[in-house]
């Protein structure tokens, strides 16, 4: 399992809006701190864009891909332009208030790939769609083009983490991932790791938000809510299985995460036909 996978699986998305705009040639946008996220998709543009203070020349074909919080302003350098926008709400809550875009390896400007020119065409075709379901088929066009971005990302910032040092994170976090029912300790990971204990936690904040110790509490209690969900066995069972000597420490680790007991998340998330 990558490391990456729990921030993956606590991303939370809810779509917004998606809008046409054809922008003259003499149209300079007022600089605004993004409420959302936003997407813009250049059909047939040239813009000068400042983000947080970087500067990017925008042409056809780029995507622009904006943070909620960032202060974005752009102008047209020749006219006039389409652009395509989509405005979504995201966060990743195990990563707090951090760049969760930046975490995924989502660069503010790239070029867009086929996916992602296909996936705006159809979220265009399906916002003209009447019916209960619109929002719902323009949601889960968000999450695939969202997912195709995410896997271009993680897949860019790996080869990128070879050369930053972040192997020893993902040396550590592997660990953690492949031993299932243990828990390790800081000291046992910084080992794996090659780094002090002090280093190592400075170095998961860095890349990960996160201390060690809370990271493995993370895992552990994500790996808990597939085993409640898919099988019959004993919570203390479970808690053992993934390495928790004390049944009672884990039910109390597991509230404080979830805001539920084990039991009540068994009841709420059971999959049906789980027993067997």
């Amino acid at each position: 399992m990558h490391w990456l996978q729990p921030y993956i699986d606590s991303l939370q998305v809810r779509f917004l809006h998606i809008t046409r705009y054809h922008i003259s040639e003499y149209y300079v946008m007022t600089p605004v701190r993004l409420k959302h996220c936003v997407m813009w998709y250049l059909e047939d543009s040239a813009l000068h864009v400042e983000a947080d203070g970087q500067t990017y020349r925008g042409q056809s074909g780029d995507l622009f891909v904006f943070p909620a919080g960032m202060t974005v302003y752009n102008r047209t350098i020749t006219g006039p332009n389409r652009v395509i926008s989509i405005n979504f709400d995201g966060n990743v809550p195990l990563f707090g208030t951090g760049n969760w875009l930046e975490l995924f390896g989502i660069p503010v400007q790239s070029r867009a790939s086929v996916e992602v020119k296909e996936a705006f065409g159809r979220m265009l075709s399906h916002r003209e769609e009447s019916g209960i379901s619109r929002r719902i088929t323009l949601q889960g066009d968000l999450l695939h083009l969202l997912a195709g971005l995410i896997r271009e990302g993680v897949a860019e910032r790996s080869e990128q983490m070879k050369d930053c040092g972040d192997m020893r994170v993902r040396r550590a976090a592997d660990y953690i991932f492949t031993r299932s029912s243990r828990i390790p300790e800081v000291q046992e990971l910084a080992q794996i790791a090659d780094v002090s204990e002090s280093h190592l936690r400075k170095l998961f904040r860095q890349y990960t938000g996160l201390s060690p110790a809370h990271y493995i509490h993370y895992v552990k209690i994500e790996q808990a809510k597939r085993e409640l969900a898919e099988n019959d066995r004993r919570i203390s069972e479970i808690a053992a299985g993934l390495g928790f000597a004390e049944p009672n420490y884990f039910a109390r680790l597991f509230k404080a995460k979830t805001g539920c007991t084990p039991t009540e998340y068994r009841r709420q998330f059971r999959i049906w036909g789980a027993e067997g």
